[in-house]
């Protein structure tokens, strides 16, 4: 058994020399009263929630990568198979039937002029040139009449908002497309919608002054306000203490050689790190890493200071069990992986297996089709199957597309910038 300064105040308290070094563990053991155990509790959650998040960030930027690496040349493939597609079928509309039976009937002929219009419409819409030639031929509506379609929607919700369309002025002079145009109101539209955030933000802050202000008149609403205050004090002025006995106790001319110097140096870094984010859990185990340089830097903390310890440590896990709430969801979306599914390496690695998987049936699927409709009779054939379900993907496009254009206002929009609490 070791002796050491009691973490609660208990003079020479046995610790269990596995737990010399481990804050949580001396905490846990040393533990007595309610607000004690409340004390370690925060603690390990801390920990625990903080290794989580260090995982998941880890986790999150190795599999953007890998995701970025494998998945993007398997989507190059299926475009140029599409084009592929696109290309041949254009050619063979534009092909006369020989002999006296036509071999490809004007039911044919539009069911493949529809199937061209839906494969080629998303790389005529990101501007392949050649794309929206072919496209245009066979639509009843251009890529800029749906420009200007959109254009027109943009233009209502202006008016809703009361506003005017903003003024395009290109470099080079030219007119602006229905796209440009479209890009430029759906900017101003967010810029309006940030306006009003500002502004709503602002009246929340006169109503709360408000509210503070007549509670201010209720002496029992007074004292509850003050203590609050009071705690949140006491809780900044412990943070700082700790910090100061840091600064003090790792200051250069304290160190007795060189190598203790750069170890003071490099502890002082990592509290002004741990500070800043206002890290109490951090800034405790540089205290105990501290006392292995000077046997009396692991300071005791009384009972009577453990309320503000427990108020910093609330604070600190609540924000990082927010951060990796917020972390899980961002990579549900990004990976793919099911949402009740536990995010771990061996579900992201399912899920990319998964998405590999997908993308191999599908490019073999496109190169037998590719083989498939050069002969007349499976073209018709194929033609059929594929047009059945069109108008069905036509109808979810349209959604998308709104979905889209709202998702676009939407992300523009400020987000709360949590400070990482570690």
């Amino acid at each position: 058994m070791i002796s050491q300064n009691s973490l609660f105040g208990a003079e020479d308290a046995p610790i269990p020399a596995e737990f010399k070094g481990d804050l949580v563990a001396q905490a846990k053991a040393q533990a007595g009263s309610p607000l004690q155990r409340e004390f370690a509790r925060l603690l390990g959650v801390i920990e625990k929630t903080a290794a989580q998040v260090q995982e998941l960030e880890r986790l999150h930027g190795m599999y953007r990568a890998k995701f970025g690496q494998i998945l993007p040349p398997l989507k190059a493939q299926q475009d140029d198979l599409s084009r592929q597609m696109v290309l041949f079928l254009h050619e063979r509309l534009q092909r006369p039937d020989t002999g006296k039976t036509k071999s490809l009937t004007a039911s044919n002929r539009k069911a493949i002029g529809r199937l061209i219009v839906s494969l080629s419409m998303d790389f005529a819409m990101q501007g392949d040139a050649k794309m929206r030639v072919i496209h245009d031929l066979y639509s009843n509506e251009t890529i800029e009449e749906m420009d200007e379609a959109g254009l027109d929607g943009v233009m209502d919700m202006l008016d809703q908002m009361g506003m005017e369309m903003p003024e395009i002025v290109k470099k080079d002079g030219s007119k602006a497309s229905a796209a440009e145009a479209a890009q430029a109101a759906l900017r101003a539209i967010q810029e309006k919608m940030r306006e009003q955030d500002e502004i709503e933000a602002q009246r929340k802050a006169r109503r709360d002054e408000k509210r503070a202000a007549k509670a201010k008149a209720d002496p029992k609403a007074q004292t509850k306000l003050a203590q609050k205050e009071q705690a949140a004090q006491d809780a900044q002025n412990a943070l700082k203490n700790i910090y100061r006995q840091l600064a003090r106790q790792l200051h250069p001319d304290r160190a007795e050689n060189d190598t203790q110097r750069a170890l003071n140096h490099d502890l002082m870094s990592e509290a002004n790190t741990a500070y800043e984010r206002q890290d109490l859990l951090a800034l405790l185990k540089l205290q105990l890493k501290a006392s292995q340089i000077d046997a009396n830097a692991m300071s005791t903390v009384a009972e009577d200071k453990l309320k503000s310890w427990v108020a910093l440590l609330r604070a600190q896990a609540r924000d990082l069990e927010m951060e990796s709430a917020q972390l899980q969801m961002q990579m549900v979306h990004e990976f793919r992986v099911p949402p009740r599914q536990v995010i771990s390496a061996a579900a992201i690695e399912q899920s990319l297996q998964a998405a590999v998987q997908d993308y191999d049936e599908v490019l073999h699927m496109m190169r037998s089709d590719l083989e498939l409709v050069k002969n007349d009779a499976e073209l018709k054939r194929w033609a059929k199957d594929n047009s059945k379900d069109l108008e069905r993907r036509d109808a979810l496009r349209d959604d998308d597309l709104l979905d889209a254009m709202m998702g676009q206002m939407m992300s523009a929009q400020p987000r709360s910038n949590q400070k990482k609490k570690r």
